[in-house]
C-alpha cells in the first residue's frame, strides 16, 4: 500500500508539473497573440491551442487535487459520524467515484481511438488532436488511482413501474443532496454521477456513456473555461508577492487612527485584494493572517474583528475578476464583461456599507474598536507604494475589457503576465513563490472545472426531465408578488450557503433559478 501511495504521489507530481508548463504556455501564447495582432494579424489557431492546453491543465491536475484533498465536498454530516461509520462511508464514496471516473476514462479513450482511426483534424490548424483527448483520459485514470489509494487508506472496522420523467428529475435532485450530505462525496463527482445515472435511466445506457465522454472532453477543452486558471493565477501571484500585506498597510495607514479604523481598513483591504484575486477563500485566509493579529493587539472585540474579516472576504464573489461571475457567465452564456461591470458597482457599494456598519457599531460600542496609531500625510502617501501597481493593473484589465481591446481570457493572461513582471521587478516573487503559485492555481482551477463538468452532466439530465422549465412555469403561476418570490430565492441561498460551498450551491441551482427573473422582464445579466 505504501508503494502504491508513493507511485501515486510521483505520478501526480510529474503530471502537475507538466500541467504547470502548459499553463505558462497558455499565458505566453495569449500575450503573444495580443501583441502580434496589433502589428500584423492574429496568430492562427490560438483559440484551438488554448482549448487543448486547458484540457491538459485540468486533466493533469485531477489526481493532484484529489491527493491534496482539494475537491469541494459537503461534510457537515460526515464529520459528525462515529469513526467506524465514517470509514465505511469513506470506502463507499471513494469506491463509487473510482468506478465512475474509470468509466469516464474509458469513454474518453474510446473517443480518442475513434479520432485516431479516422484521422480527424482540428478545424483551424488542421492538426491531429487525439493526443489531447488521450491526455484527458490519462488524467481520469490517474484520478482513479488516487481514489483507489484513498479507498485503502480507510479500512473497514469491526424492474418496476416506469416513473414519469419529471418524477425521475425530482428523485435525481433528492439523490444528489442525499449523496452530498450523507456520503460526503465531492460535489463535482456527485453531480456527474447522479446526472450520468439519471440520463442513462431516462434515455438508455449507451446514450449515457456517449454523453459522459462527450461532456468531459468538451468541458475540459473549452476555450471559454481557460479564463478561470488565468485569473486564478493572477490572484495567486499577487498573494505570493505579498500584495495583500501592502494593501492592508495602505488601508490601515489611512483610516487606522479613527474609531474602528483597523476593522474598516480590513474591509477596504479585502475589497482591494478581492479585485486582484477574485477568490473569497484566498481573501479570508490572507486577511486572517495579516489583520487579525493587529486587531488583537489593539484589543478589538473578537466578534467585530472576525466579523469584519468574514464579511469583507465575501466581496471576492462580487468584485471582478470574480471566479463566480465568470462561471455564471459561462454557464448561462452571458457576457462576462457585463457581469464584471455589474459586480464592480455592487461590490463597491457593499464595501462602503460594511465600512459604515463598522463605524456605527464602534460608535454605539466604543470599546469594541479602539483607535490605532495616527500617521502623517507623508506616511499615507508612502504606504501606497507596492499596492498601487497591482491596482493599476486591475484597472488596466477592466478598461481593456470595457473598450474591447481583449477578451476575458486574454485579460486573464495579460493580468497574470504583468502580475509576474511586477513581482519580479519589485523583487518580491522568488522561484519558490512562482512554483507554489502554479501548483495552487492548478489545484484550485481543477477543483472549479471538475464542479463545472459535474454540473454540465447534471444539467443534461435536468434538461431532458424539463425540471427547470416546469418549475419556472409553476413559480410564475404562484399567487405571490415578485418581491416575495425573490425573497424566497435569497433565503434559499442564505440557508444553503451556510451548509455547503457557495460555488457548488450556485452550480446546482443555476439551472433551476436562473430563468425565473426572465419572465418578469429582468435582463439575463441582472439575473446573474
Amino acid at each position: 500500500m505504501e508503494l502504491l501511495s508513493r507511485i501515486n504521489k510521483y505520478l501526480n507530481m510529474v503530471l502537475t508539473l507538466t500541467g504547470g508548463m502548459f499553463l505558462v504556455g497558455m499565458i505566453l501564447l495569449t500575450c503573444a497573440n495580443i501583441f502580434v495582432r496589433q502589428i500584423f494579424v492574429p496568430i492562427p489557431g490560438t483559440f484551438e491551442l488554448m482549448g487543448y492546453a486547458g484540457a491538459v491543465v485540468t486533466a493533469f491536475a485531477l489526481g493532484y487535487t484529489q491527493f491534496t484533498n482539494g475537491h469541494i465536498s459537503v461534510d457537515v454530516l460526515v464529520n459528525a459520524y462515529p469513526k467506524p461509520l465514517k470509514r465505511v462511508i469513506s470506502m463507499i464514496s471513494h469506491g463509487v467515484c473510482c468506478v465512475f471516473f474509470g468509466l469516464a476514462a474509458w469513454q474518453v479513450m474510446q473517443k480518442a481511438f475513434v479520432l485516431m482511426r479516422v484521422g480527424e483534424l482540428s478545424e483551424t490548424l488542421r492538426i491531429i488532436y487525439y493526443p489531447f483527448t488521450m491526455a484527458v483520459a490519462l488524467g481520469c485514470l490517474i484520478l482513479c488511482l488516487a481514489l483507489f489509494t484513498d479507498f485503502f487508506k480507510s479500512p473497514v472496522s469491526p424492474e418496476g413501474e416506469i416513473m414519469s420523467i419529471t418524477l425521475v428529475g425530482i428523485i435525481g435532485i433528492a439523490a444528489l443532496l442525499f449523496i452530498l450530505f450523507v456520503f460526503g462525496i465531492p460535489v463535482g463527482f456527485a453531480m456527474g454521477l447522479v446526472g450520468f445515472v439519471g440520463f442513462s435511466y431516462v434515455i438508455n445506457m449507451n446514450a449515457g456513456f456517449n454523453m459522459l465522454g462527450a461532456v468531459i472532453w468538451d468541458t475540459f477543452a473549452s476555450y471559454g473555461l481557460t479564463v478561470i486558471p488565468l485569473f486564478i493565477f493572477m490572484g495567486q501571484i499577487a498573494f505570493y508577492s505579498g500584495v495583500n500585506e501592502k494593501l492592508y498597510t495602505a488601508a490601515y495607514t489611512w483610516v487606522g487612527h479613527v474609531k474602528g479604523g483597523i476593522a474598516m481598513a480590513t474591509v477596504m483591504a479585502c475589497a482591494a485584494f478581492a479585485a486582484i484575486c477574485g477568490s473569497n477563500a484566498a481573501t479570508a485566509a490572507t486577511m486572517t493572517t495579516v489583520a487579525l493579529p493587529q486587531m488583537t493587539k489593539y484589543n478589538y472585540e473578537p466578534m467585530l474583528s472576525t466579523g469584519a474579516i468574514a464579511c469583507g472576504s465575501t466581496l471576492g464573489v462580487v468584485i471582478p475578476p470574480s471566479v463566480v461571475l465568470i462561471i455564471i457567465g459561462l454557464s448561462t452564456e452571458q457576457s462576462i464583461a457585463e457581469l464584471f461591470y455589474g459586480g464592480l458597482g455592487a461590490g463597491i457599494l457593499l464595501a462602503m456599507l460594511l465600512t459604515a456598519t463598522v463605524w456605527v457599531i464602534c460608535h454605539v460600542y466604543p470599546s469594541w474598536g479602539p483607535t490605532g496609531e495616527a500617521t502623517s500625510m507623508k506616511q499615507k502617501i508612502r504606504s501606497l507604494s507596492g499596492a498601487l501597481e497591482m491596482l493599476v493593473l486591475f484597472m488596466a484589465v477592466m478598461l481593456g475589457l470595457y473598450f474591447g481591446l481583449f477578451t476575458p481570457t486574454e485579460a486573464g493572461a495579460i493580468g497574470a503576465f504583468f502580475a509576474v513582471v511586477i513581482g519580479v521587478v519589485q523583487k518580491r516573487l522568488s522561484w519558490e513563490d512562482f512554483y507554489n503559485a502554479v501548483f495552487d492555481t492548478l489545484k484550485i482551477s481543477c477543483m472549479v472545472i471538475v464542479i463545472i463538468t459535474g454540473a454540465m452532466i447534471f444539467g443534461k439530465f435536468l434538461a431532458i426531465t424539463r425540471i427547470p422549465f416546469n418549475i419556472a412555469d409553476w413559480v410564475v403561476a404562484l399567487p405571490f408578488s415578485k418581491v416575495t418570490i425573490m425573497a424566497i430565492i435569497f433565503l434559499i441561498y442564505i440557508v444553503g450557503g451556510a451548509v455547503m460551498d457557495a460555488l457548488a450551491l450556485l452550480l446546482i441551482t443555476i439551472p433551476i433559478f436562473f430563468r425565473w427573473p426572465w419572465n418578469w422582464g429582468m435582463t439575463p445579466s441582472g439575473s446573474g
